[in-house]
């Protein structure tokens, strides 16, 4: 989804404020298209942007 794309780079460059905003939103039209399992591992990745922590793959 680009919406959550998006907020991992703001959350890579630091702007959580701006990365949470944007995994909530990303979210909620998850849920309202009835896709709860994308619903769910954006929530999880929301609980990183919130603790400040950038998601970076290996």
């Amino acid at each position: 989804m680009l919406l959550s794309t998006l907020a991992a780079a703001y959350a890579e460059t630091g702007d959580f404020d701006e990365a949470i905003d944007l995994e909530q939103q990303a979210s909620g039209l998850a849920s309202q298209q009835g896709n709860a399992r994308l619903a769910a591992a954006l929530s999880d990745r929301l609980t990183l942007f919130q603790a400040k922590i950038p998601i970076r793959q290996p």
